[in-house]
């Protein structure tokens, strides 16, 4: 068409028209539609952000099923602009992608014992391995993927429970002996012990445990290499000082948070592992609570507190 003696021509860019005079070379056209784009995503990722910061101003506070629902579906929308945006292969925004995987995660297992919502939860597993892809020693990709791996194996961990104070369970390993205590002998006791022994190897090698053990092994190896990369950190920068040069590295000690949850993960594991394998689990977790009991400004859970004071006396 024309305007004023001049030809135009029509350009579309998303639901608008862009009218473009004939005479426009396409590097001016090229620079305005690159200019729009940029707005357009600056926008978008803008909306984005303030979807996951009203999700994470939830997350510490009661959610009602029905209020859940509406979460989740605000961040499935979220998590499809960012991947349209290509957001999480920015490289220069990691602090800000932190703290988005952590809040998404979070929003996905807000119900870890049911399973959490997986859609949500695996492409926040498949974004935090973007992240350390770019940085093998990320401590904050490693915790979240370590607490991944945690989270995944609560549903089997409930299931598991749940078979281990069940009546029959109950009933079963502690009738004998208990109807004539008179008569309970010692060889009684070790014919019992042996007996409840062996049901407890073939509880382990039924299906919750081995893929508890399956799902808990990498949750452990993850929180422990986190723990392990803060530690050498620490210990570079310790030594640096010492002989007055630069240590390389912003120095990130262990938090308390990172020390729990790799004692979480390892006690979870003992407990679904056999013996021998048991004890060595159980003892690196005394070993993180205790560390973990000493971090400046960080108090266990109540729960990990009364592990830590009814284990840690055995493990000594």
């Amino acid at each position: 068409m024309s305007s004023n003696g001049r030809d135009f021509s029509c350009v579309s860019y998303g639901q608008a028209r862009l009218i473009q005079p004939a005479g426009l070379g396409p590097t001016l056209l090229t620079r305005l539609t690159y200019t729009l784009t940029c707005e357009h995503n600056a926008q978008g990722l803008t909306s984005c952000k303030a979807s996951v910061n009203r999700i994470s101003s939830v997350l510490s506070s009661a959610i009602s099923s029905e209020d859940a629902q509406e979460f989740f579906t605000l961040a499935r929308s979220a998590i499809a602009s960012f991947d349209q945006l290509d957001y999480m292969n920015d490289l220069g925004r990691t602090t800000e992608q932190v703290a988005v995987l952590n809040t998404l995660q979070n929003l996905a297992y807000l119900n870890a014992d049911e399973g959490g919502i997986r859609d949500i939860a695996d492409w926040c597993l498949r974004q935090w391995l973007t992240v350390l892809n770019r940085d093998q020693e990320c401590l904050e990709a490693l915790q979240g993927i370590g607490r991944s791996w945690l989270y995944r194996a609560q549903q089997n961990l409930s299931v598991i429970s749940a078979l281990e104070h069940s009546p029959t369970l109950t009933t079963s390993s502690s009738s004998n002996g208990q109807d004539n205590v008179q008569q309970y002998s010692q060889d009684d006791y070790e014919r019992d012990a042996e007996e409840s022994d062996a049901h407890a190897s073939m509880r382990l090698n039924t299906g919750p445990y081995v893929e508890a053990r399956g799902i808990l092994l990498p949750a452990t190896e993850f929180l422990a290499r986190a723990v392990s990369i803060a530690d050498r950190r620490v210990a570079a920068h310790q030594q640096a000082l010492a002989g007055d040069v630069d240590g390389g590295h912003d120095i990130v000690a262990a938090s308390g948070e990172l020390l729990a949850q790799a004692a979480e993960a390892f006690m979870s594991l003992g407990n679904v592992s056999f013996h021998e394998s048991a004890l060595r689990y159980f003892n690196d977790a005394v070993i993180y609570l205790r560390r973990a009991n000493e971090t400046p400004d960080y108090e266990l859970a109540p729960y990990l507190q009364r592990w830590l004071d009814e284990y840690g006396r055995l493990a000594d």
